[in-house]
């Protein structure tokens, strides 16, 4: 498996969205971590709530599902 990082910043979303960690919705005007980048040759693009990109960061997880954790959670521990 290969992955090429293209983007990962901090931004106010234009439109509403669903966290990629959590599964809850992210609202027009909200702040969010927007990633993007390719996955074994496919183009990808998330958003997070601040907090749930860091719980992804702090997380060792190798892969995970959208939407199968608690919204700012790792396993259970809050960041």
């Amino acid at each position: 498996m290969s992955t090429a990082y293209l983007q990962d910043k901090t931004v106010t979303c234009k439109k509403a969205h669903f966290c990629e960690w959590c599964g809850e919705p992210i609202a027009r005007g909200d702040t969010a971590q927007y990633r993007s980048g390719v996955f074994n040759g496919d183009f990808y693009s998330t958003y997070e709530h601040p907090e749930c990109y860091e719980a992804m960061q702090k997380s060792d997880f190798e892969e995970y599902y959208f939407g199968d954790q608690q919204r700012g959670v790792i396993m259970g521990e809050e960041v």
